[in-house]
């Protein structure tokens, strides 16, 4: 390979799909524990002085899981590309 593709996708933690990010990292996982906690880790609130939110959608961006999480859609999306395939999880959202 010559060539490095560096991209910076607007909103990438922000529009996840949960439910499809799950499916995808239960190919690559096999330890119920670790989905399980992976699973909990989606969906943790920011607390931000003295206001808390919880995303309804996507994930938090700057948790300790988020380049698990980058890197897990990225290269299985990536897969899915390289085989002819599509996954809705790797198209992307117009906004």
């Amino acid at each position: 390979m010559n060539w490095v593709l560096e991209a910076d996708i607007v909103s990438f933690f922000d529009s996840l799909d949960r439910t499809e990010l799950k499916k995808l990292i239960q190919i690559r996982v096999a330890d119920g524990s670790l989905l399980r906690l992976i699973g909990k880790c989606l969906h943790v609130g920011v607390l931000d002085g003295a206001d808390y939110t919880e995303p309804e959608q996507g994930t938090i961006q700057g948790s300790g899981l988020s380049p698990l999480l980058g890197i897990s859609i990225c290269t299985t999306c990536s897969t899915y590309g390289s085989n002819g395939r599509s996954s809705r999880a790797c198209s992307a959202k117009q906004r």
